[in-house]
C-alpha cells in the first residue's frame, strides 16, 4: 500500500500553520463547533427527567402569558432565574415547541465558548496554536459536547462565566481596556446571576479576589469602572429578584435561596455522588478522549509550576480559576457533573499548552494527533446519530405519551412513576400523579400529589371510574401488590422502552 499520497496530504495541512491567522483558525473552530455542538440536535425527543422540565416551564410561560414567572404544573416555580427561560420562549416562537428549540441556545452558546476560549488562551500564550488547540480540545470533549446538546442551563452560564473572566483577564492584561473589561466583566456575571443564580457572582468573584491575592494586587479593585460594573451588575441582577420577592414573598426565599442555594450545600441530592473522588471522575472522563493529556499535565504542573517563568501570571490565573471552583462545588453535599462545568474551559487551555509543548519537544506533528481525536468524534457522533432512533424509547417519554394518548383523550390525571413525571406532563399536558412507594418527595417543590404508601395510591385509584398509569417495572409490581382484584382490572397496554402503560 502506498502511503505516500497520505504522508504528503499532512505535509500540506500541517504548512497551513506555518503562517496562521486568526480569521483561518476561528472559521475552522466555527465549523468543526457547528458539527460537533449543533448539527442534530432534534434527532432525540426531549428527555427526562431536566430536559422537559426546563421546556415544560417555558410551554406555561407561554401559556399563562407570565414573562416574567416561571411556571410548571400550573404553578410558579423558582428552580431557576429567569433569563433561560427567556432564551427557550424566544426558540420556541422562532421554530415551535420541538427538540431543536429547545436546544437550540446551548448549542450556540457552546460554540461561543469555543471562540471565546480560543482568544483568551490568545490572551493568555500569544501563541495562536496554542489557543486554536484549545478551542479544538474543549470542542470535542465529552462533556463539552453532551451540555451543548442538552436543554439545560449549564452551557449558557458556563459561558456567561467564561466571558466574565476573560473580560477581566483582559483588561487586567491591556491597561488600555482596564475600564470596559471591568465592566463587561461584572455586565456578565449578572447575567449569569440570571441564568442559575448566585454561583454567577460567587465564582467570577473568588476567582478574581483569589488571583489577585496571588498578584498581590487587592488594589485592582478600587478604580471607578468597578463602580460603574457593580451599578450595571445590580441594575441586571436584582430587579428580578425583588419582584419575586415581592410578589411571592417567603414562597420565593424558601424554594429559590434556601432550597436551591443553602439545601444543596448541607444536603445530598444525589447521595451515590456525594464522594471525595466524584469530580476527580468528572474531570478526566469529562475531557474524554484528551484524558491521557490530564494525566501528563497533571504530573508535570505538581512537578515544576508554574512551568514557564514568562507565563506565570497566566497559569496562576488559570489555576486559581481551576481550584476555586472545584473547592466551591466538592464543599457542597449536592454533587452534580455539570457544577463542575465552568472549569472546562481553563482546563483544555492547559491542556493545550502541555500538548503544545510534548509534541514540539518531541518533534512530532500535532495536526495528526488533533485531526485524529476531531476523526474519532466525528465516527462517535455519527454512531449515536445512527442509533437515536433506538435509544427514544429509552431516554424520552414522547413514544410513550403518543400512545397514551391514542388509548385515552379524557383529562383524568396520569398515575406516573417519579423519572417520568415531567416528560409525561410535558407531551399529554395531563394533569399527573407521582408514584414513588417509600420514596422522598422531589428535591424542589412539585405542586401535584406525591403517593409513597398503599393506602395514597389505593386512595388515589379510587376516586377514579379508570386511571391510566405510565410506571417502570418495579411500579407495576407495586401495583399487582396494592390493587385489590375483586375491586379492580387490571390491563397491561404497552411496554415502551422502560415505561409500561397499564
Amino acid at each position: 500500500m502506498n502511503l505516500r499520497p497520505l504522508k504528503n496530504f499532512w505535509i500540506q495541512a500541517d504548512k497551513i500553520f506555518v503562517q496562521p491567522t486568526h480569521l483561518r483558525f476561528n472559521a475552522c473552530l466555527i465549523s468543526l463547533s457547528f458539527f460537533f455542538l449543533f448539527l442534530g440536535n432534534q434527532l432525540v425527543s426531549l428527555t427526562h427527567p431536566d430536559e422537559v422540565f426546563y421546556a415544560q416551564s417555558a410551554k406555561e410561560m407561554i401559556k399563562y402569558k407570565s414573562w416574567i414567572t416561571p411556571h410548571l404544573f400550573d404553578y410558579p416555580q423558582f428552580e431557576k432565574p429567569i433569563l433561560f427561560y427567556w432564551l427557550l420562549i424566544v426558540a420556541f416562537k422562532g421554530f415551535g415547541v420541538n427538540a431543536f428549540a429547545a436546544r437550540f441556545w446551548p448549542a450556540i452558546f457552546g460554540m461561543i465558548g469555543v471562540i471565546i476560549t480560543y482568544w483568551l488562551s490568545f490572551i493568555l500564550f500569544h501563541n495562536k496554536r496554542i489557543s486554536f488547540w484549545a478551542g479544538i480540545i474543549l470542542c470535542t470533549s465529552s462533556i463539552y459536547l453532551a451540555l451543548s446538546r442538552a436543554a439545560l442551563t449549564d452551557m449558557v452560564f458556563s459561558t456567561w462565566i467564561l466571558l466574565s473572566l476573560a473580560a477581566f483577564y483582559w483588561g487586567y492584561t491591556y491597561t488600555r481596556h482596564r475600564n470596559l473589561g471591568t465592566i463587561l466583566c461584572c455586565i456578565f456575571s449578572a447575567l449569569a446571576v440570571l441564568t442559575k443564580g448566585l454561583l454567577g457572582l460567587v465564582i467570577p468573584l473568588g476567582v478574581i479576589l483569589l488571583f489577585l491575592t496571588y498578584e498581590r494586587n487587592i488594589s485592582y479593585l478600587k478604580s471607578k469602572a468597578w463602580a460603574v460594573g457593580l451599578f450595571l451588575f445590580s441594575a441586571i441582577a436584582i430587579p428580578w429578584h425583588l419582584l419575586m420577592v415581592q410578589l411571592y414573598g417567603h414562597r420565593f426565599i424558601d424554594e429559590y435561596l434556601y432550597n436551591v442555594h443553602i439545601h444543596r450545600i448541607f444536603e445530598a441530592e444525589h447521595t451515590k455522588n456525594n464522594t471525595w473522588y466524584f469530580y476527580l471522575m468528572v474531570l478526566f472522563l469529562g475531557v474524554f478522549p484528551w484524558s491521557f493529556l490530564l494525566i501528563g499535565t497533571g504530573y508535570r504542573i505538581l512537578k515544576n509550576f508554574p512551568p514557564d517563568k514568562d507565563y506565570k501570571r497566566s497559569f496562576l490565573f488559570l489555576g486559581s480559576w481551576i481550584i476555586f471552583v472545584y473547592i466551591i462545588v466538592q464543599s457542597a453535599q449536592s454533587k452534580l457533573a455539570s457544577y463542575i462545568f465552568p472549569v472546562f474551559p481553563a482546563l483544555a487551555i492547559i491542556l493545550a499548552y502541555y500538548f503544545d509543548q510534548r509534541e514540539r519537544v518531541a518533534g512530532r506533528r500535532p495536526l495528526v494527533m488533533i485531526s485524529s481525536s476531531c476523526i474519532f468524534t466525528m465516527t462517535v457522533l455519527l454512531i449515536l446519530f445512527g442509533v437515536c432512533s433506538y435509544a427514544e424509547p429509552w431516554v424520552s417519554c414522547k413514544s410513550t405519551a403518543e400512545v397514551l394518548m391514542r388509548l385515552d383523550s379524557s383529562d383524568s390525571a396520569i398515575l406516573v412513576s417519579k423519572p417520568y413525571v415531567r416528560g409525561i406532563r410535558f407531551y399529554t399536558d395531563r394533569k399527573i400523579a407521582t408514584m414513588d412507594m417509600n420514596g422522598k418527595d422531589f428535591f424542589s417543590p412539585h405542586p401535584i400529589p406525591f403517593l409513597n404508601t398503599d393506602q395514597e395510591v389505593l386512595q388515589f385509584l379510587r376516586n377514579q371510574p379508570m386511571t391510566y398509569c405510565v410506571v417502570h417495572k418495579s411500579g407495576v409490581k407495586d401495583l399487582e401488590r396494592i390493587i385489590p382484584l375483586k375491586d379492580f382490572h387490571v390491563d397491561y397496554l404497552d411496554q415502551i422502552g422502560d415505561k409500561y402503560i397499564t
